[in-house]
């Protein structure tokens, strides 16, 4: 999904959240089923 041209109503309903966000109940069974939001580091080549 182009989440970049995904209005703001658009992108609740599909996230299933609130303009508030999310209870605590809602944040730890997210955490739970799809793990912490991290993004991973870029292995820089240390010769490039």
């Amino acid at each position: 999904m182009n989440w970049h041209l995904t209005s703001i109503e658009e992108t609740l309903q599909v996230t299933d959240s609130k303009p508030a966000g999310l209870t605590a109940e809602q944040a730890s069974e997210r955490l739970a089923k799809h793990g912490p939001n991290l993004l991973r580091e870029k292995r820089r080549n240390p010769l490039g």
